[in-house]
């Protein structure tokens, strides 16, 4: 059964920059992103699509800045970010999906931190050692976005990928 999780991409030229350091602290199939919305009650139904394209299209583009290196309880290290606009959207897209996720799954359980994950402590294994990642990543300047990913993982993958893309600020 799929799983969905809404978030903001970089463009290419640092997904591939970002993506190439997270396979050096050991994820397999990194997908380099800012979750807006996590896949709590995303369900396969997709009846939470509409309402979700909806809400998109009344925001304008996010602004993004790629901050400091840190770390959620040494389990999960991430790169800060500061995004103008992405705010309002989090709090549209909470708005529109309350009612909708799957069995009233409160879509906006926890604070919402934006960040963009670079890896992962799995399974009792402590994060891989990350001295010096701010140098192989070098310059990430600001970007601008005009789209939400939906991101997708089928079946019994531990992988997600992205699926469709909402269009900020069309309606």
């Amino acid at each position: 059964m799929p799983t969905f999780y809404l978030a903001l991409e970089p463009p290419s030229y640092q997904r591939t920059r970002l993506a190439r350091v997270m396979r050096q602290l050991g994820d397999r199939s990194p997908l380099p992103h800012i979750t807006v919305i996590p896949p709590r009650g995303l369900g396969p139904d997709l009846s939470w699509l509409p309402p979700a394209r909806s809400a998109v299209a009344h925001c304008q583009p996010v602004t993004v800045a790629l901050g400091s290196v840190s770390t959620f309880h040494d389990r999960v290290l991430y790169l800060s970010v500061t995004a103008i606009g992405l705010d309002n959207l989090h709090r549209r897209l909470v708005d529109a999906l309350r009612e909708v996720v799957d069995h009233g799954t409160d879509v906006d359980a926890r604070d919402f931190v934006p960040h963009l994950t670079l890896a992962v402590a799995r399974r009792h294994r402590t994060l891989p050692p990350y001295d010096g990642v701010v140098a192989l990543l070098g310059d990430l300047p600001p970007f601008e976005t005009g789209e939400v990913t939906v991101c997708r993982r089928d079946g019994q993958s531990d992988h997600y990928r992205a699926w469709q893309r909402l269009a900020l600020g069309t309606g």
